[in-house]
């Protein structure tokens, strides 16, 4: 992806949607600390997240998080 981007083969991005989905659904069961502890699964997964975000982005102007209930 990042040579991709980088070959600048889809042109300048402007945006980026950025989906993150664990192979392991059960995640909560198997970390039931994300569960109780408040914004626990961002404090656990965002760091890297955004890392990725970085690694092919580079340095973003801003950065905005929707929470999804279910």
């Amino acid at each position: 992806m990042k040579q991709i981007l980088e070959s600048g083969e889809l042109g300048r991005l402007l945006r980026a949607h950025l989906v993150f989905k664990s192979p392991d659904r059960a995640i909560m069961e198997s970390q039931p600390a994300l569960k109780t502890m408040d914004h626990m699964v961002l404090r656990d997964m965002g760091p890297h997240l955004f890392d990725i975000a970085r690694c092919l982005f580079g340095e973003s102007s801003s950065v905005y998080s929707k929470g999804i209930t279910t």
